[in-house]
């Protein structure tokens, strides 16, 4: 993994003590909330489950209203047109369910992503018109859909959207098109799930009771809403609460089977436990062309067919991370080929054969791994499509706009994006993001954490961490705090669960404490006993036979010696050489080794033999010496270069290799380029 920014902006003492005196929270609360920036009538609506609008504020949801209650009394036939991700699932579920409990004449439609794509397509509708279906209503789809939506006016169906995606300059055609983002929708909070929109217009047929809505579908929203990584603030944080609180009486028989198979508790279920226990077997479904086959599950009273469902998508899940391992191997394999690629500001990897409805969520790999924006394409004959995640800082959606020329078709935001694109400009769309990025951007954004508070070791008691539970549920923008603990002394390091782990005991300063370091293997943790370290963790209660412990997992961590703004400096300078952009003969002169500094390094690499890490993890383990990563980077590339260095493993470990001539390091492209 790449080394991440540490950033943290301790809030004024005062504001926390002002917090903690007007809220009665306890002064690590306070810390969280003032460093997040919280202002008072934030802090309200937080811990108070700030009042739901009205779903009547939301454009066009009178007239939604109106028309489908027409629906209703005339027994017309009316399709929910949902879409296969875990939102677009849930919302279909929840508003196909609900207009069946009043007596409605309705069916559900959830397109596949290889059959029909995303949104409304012409040979659905044709479908629908010839059943006689007279109103479609969208969920989680439709807003984009100008073509679609003229030719169902054409034959004579009328057309409700509902969704929450970004709103171009036109909209659809439609009896009413419900979307906070619209520019003339009153609604204060614009943040909400397709779920959310959904729910919102059961709650407007209610009357505006939220309460009779939530006993109806509370769990499916909370799911929906935590699945589409929407904000967890505002009207979402109060959906989810409200949702995670009825999940453990739901009713729903498949719901409940799919908790059973993923071995997760429905009491006092956290937001974090159903994004990674139960949204990626619903979107499992959806990568394989099997979304309707959760809508089945959720619907279905057959226990038989509840069981075998759920145990097809406990399987497809397994499925999933069987390929998207494979496809990130061949995508390590083409960087093993062109280590280069690696230097671009925008990473694209592209091959045929490669499963589409895994590319996004391999491309959040690629991105978490390298802190770079990545786009992963599957190359299909004349066209290769793909998807692209981004870091903080850097718009997806304002990269595709400037390369708009060269995609076939493209949508997204700001942190994800969709595209497709001719084959033959694939190398022209990889330097068009690239120089958009170059352009735009002095440097790119790092990847980083945000640090909430400072915290002590006697300040690790289970009242103190089990008092962070009134900021859940824990998500997009309100994220599980992270603390800083400083200056800690390593004691003893102990292998776990067959050497897949770590436990570390450490002296932090009046005692003694230990911490989880989550899948790193000894031989991959170099940090030698007394090394005085900062650690960034997170916290959680341990509950074995009925005692409960502080838990204290580590997130990241690095010698206390470590300057973060000259690594980050020198890491720029590192890609901006390679890249061949610079010119200054001050920073290059900076950057040479002499002979002595190659053979220090030749020499640690070379008594190890083998070295479980890449440059940063190198860096951190020689910091004593003084040379910069930018120095040290470039002799490792000299290395490479001059056959004495292979990096093995999907570029995670260093192996030295013996020299078979005589090594003349006037011949090194790298040293004549600096010089």
């Amino acid at each position: 993994m790449s080394l991440k920014k540490w950033i943290f902006h301790a809030a004024s003492p005062e504001r926390s003590e002002e917090i903690s005196e007007r809220f009665g929270v306890n002064n690590i609360i306070a810390d969280i909330l003032a460093t997040r920036g919280f202002q008072d009538e934030e802090i309200e609506e937080y811990f108070g489950q700030g009042e739901l609008e009205s779903p009547f504020v939301l454009k066009d949801m009178d007239l939604a209203v109106e028309r489908l209650n027409q629906a209703l009394e005339n027994q017309e036939k009316i399709v929910v047109y949902g879409d296969y991700d875990c939102d677009g699932i849930t919302s279909t579920y929840i508003l196909y369910t609900y207009l069946l409990s009043i007596g409605a004449e309705v069916e559900a439609f959830i397109p596949e992503r290889n059959v029909g794509g995303y949104g409304l397509n012409q040979e659905a509708i044709d479908q629908f018109h010839e059943q006689g279906v007279q109103l479609l209503v969208t969920v989680d789809n439709g807003i984009s859909a100008l073509k679609e939506a003229d030719y169902i006016a054409e034959l004579g169906m009328d057309l409700i959207i509902t969704d929450h995606h970004t709103v171009g300059d036109t909209l659809p055609q439609a009896v009413a098109v419900i979307n906070p983002h619209r520019s003339d929708c009153p609604s204060k909070f614009k943040d909400l799930a397709g779920v959310g929109v959904a729910f919102k217009l059961i709650v407007a047929l209610e009357e505006g009771d939220y309460q009779s809505a939530l006993q109806f579908a509370g769990e499916f929203v909370a799911i929906g809403t935590i699945g589409d990584i929407v904000p967890l603030v505002g009207e979402n944080r109060t959906l989810v609460q409200e949702g995670l609180r009825l999940l453990e009486f739901s009713e729903n028989l498949g719901l409940n089977k799919l908790f059973q198979k993923a071995k997760i508790p429905r009491s006092n279920v956290l937001a974090t436990v159903i994004a990674f226990g139960i949204v990626p077997r619903i979107n499992a479904a959806g990568r394989f062309n099997m979304a309707n086959k959760v809508f089945e599950l959720f619907t279905s009273e057959d226990k038989e067919t509840i069981d075998a469902i759920s145990t097809e998508l406990n399987e497809l899940n397994t499925k999933r991370q069987q390929l998207e391992q494979g496809v990130i191997q061949e995508i390590m394999q083409q960087i093993a080929e062109d280590p280069n690629c690696l230097h671009d500001r925008v990473l694209v990897f592209a091959k045929e054969g490669w499963p589409k409805g895994i590319l996004g969520i391999v491309s959040a790999r690629i991105t978490e791994r390298y802190g770079k924006p990545s786009v992963v394409m599957e190359i299909d004959g004349e066209y290769a499509t793909g998807s692209a995640r981004s870091i903080d800082g850097f718009s997806l959606y304002q990269a595709m706009y400037a390369n708009r020329d060269l995609c076939v078709k493209w949508g997204g935001h700001s942190k994800a994006a969709g595209m497709t694109i001719a084959t033959k400009d694939l190398e022209a769309f990889r330097k068009g993001l690239n120089l958009y990025a170059k352009n735009h951007l002095k440097r790119m954004p790092d990847s980083s954490y945000k640090i909430d508070r400072v915290m002590t070791l006697k300040e690790l008691t289970v009242e103190n961490v089990e008092s962070l539970s009134v900021l859940e549920p824990f998500g997009c923008e309100n994220p599980s705090p992270l603390f800083l603990m400083k200056n800690v002394r390593l004691e003893e390091v102990i292998s776990l669960a067959g050497g897949k782990h770590l436990k570390l005991k450490f002296f932090a300063g009046t005692g003694m404490m230990q911490a989880l370091l989550f899948g790193v293997p000894r031989s991959r943790f170099y940090f030698k006993r007394g090394t005085m370290l900062n650690l960034v963790v997170s916290l959680d209660i341990n509950n074995f036979n009925g005692r409960k412990s502080v838990s204290v997992k580590i997130k990241d961590m690095r010698p206390c010696s470590f300057e973060q703004y000259r690594f980050f400096s020198a890491k720029w300078a590192f890609e901006d050489i390679m890249r061949g952009e610079v010119e200054d003969p001050k920073i290059k002169a900076h950057a040479l080794p002499n002979r002595n500094e190659i053979a220090a390094i030749y020499r640690t690499l070379h008594n190890l033999k083998k070295f479980e890490g890449n440059a940063e993890k190198l860096y951190l383990l020689t910091l004593k010496s003084g040379m910069n990563y930018c120095k040290l980077s470039i002799i490792i590339e000299i290395l490479k270069e001059q056959g004495l260095l292979e990096m093995v493993e999907e570029g995670k470990t260093m192996v030295m290799k013996e020299a078979t001539a005589k090594v003349n390091l006037s011949e090194s492209k790298i040293l004549a380029q600096l010089k």
